[in-house]
């Protein structure tokens, strides 16, 4: 769902830039942060047990973790918004 605003929190610079140029590229809309104090005060490098249902609680649509497989990451993102915010149908048009 190209067009679709994507908030990346990630503290590796690198891979900030680098996901923000795989899914850019796919047409989405894309904002990167790189610290919790820049998005709602959550930020983890690291998928320690819970830290998905944590997310998930917080308000995030779709947890995914790393190393990723740049291949699947597009269609991971899209997957997530096809689903709606917080898992619902898709807004109507």
């Amino acid at each position: 769902m190209a067009g679709e605003s994507i908030l990346i929190v990630e503290d590796n610079d690198s891979n900030l830039r680098l996901f923000t140029y795989l899914l850019s590229s796919k047409g989405y809309d894309v904002r990167g942060v790189g610290d919790a104090p820049e998005a709602l005060q959550l930020l983890s490098a690291h998928a320690m047990r819970g830290d998905e249902e944590k997310a998930l609680a917080a308000g995030c649509d779709g947890y995914i973790t790393k190393p990723i497989d740049t291949r699947a990451f597009p269609a991971q993102i899209a997957e997530f918004l096809a689903k709606g915010p917080r898992g619902g149908a898709p807004d109507e048009p």
